[in-house]
């Protein structure tokens, strides 16, 4: 585990990026960026962060591609992954945590989750998954 723990931001959106990188960094997390799914797993090879948040709709590589590929690929397999996603408020596809799960990835969040519960869960994650 990296000191402070890496944090992979991964979402086409500039502007979850900006806002999830700001309140994870004043939480004492490390930041790395990407804004699609190649580039993720491009940086988790290169990086190997210690957990990786995600969306799922994104140019190039989507989430989902990304995380067949982190899985599948054994320089990144087990690679924590948490999924950003909105499907909760547009999509027919309802994400839970075994909506997650079944995905790959440890859990999800709404991309409207209150920045103090998104440190939270990062913090319990780390904590109980990578220490």
């Amino acid at each position: 585990m990296h000191k402070p723990p890496l944090v992979l931001l991964v979402d086409d959106d500039p502007s979850i990026i900006s806002l999830f990188s700001t309140k994870l960094s004043s939480a004492g997390f490390s930041i790395i960026k990407a804004y699609n799914g190649k580039d993720c797993c491009d940086l988790a090879k290169k990086e190997k962060p210690d957990l990786i948040l995600m969306d799922l709709r994104m140019p190039i590589m989507d989430g989902f591609e990304a995380l067949k590929k982190l899985n599948s690929d054994p320089e990144t397999t087990g690679t924590k992954v948490i999924i950003i996603s909105s499907f909760n408020d547009w999509s027919a596809m309802k994400m839970t945590q075994d909506t997650a799960r079944h995905l790959g990835a440890l859990d999800f969040v709404e991309k409207g989750i209150d920045l103090n519960e998104l440190v939270s869960k990062v913090h319990k994650l780390v904590d109980e998954h990578l220490s």
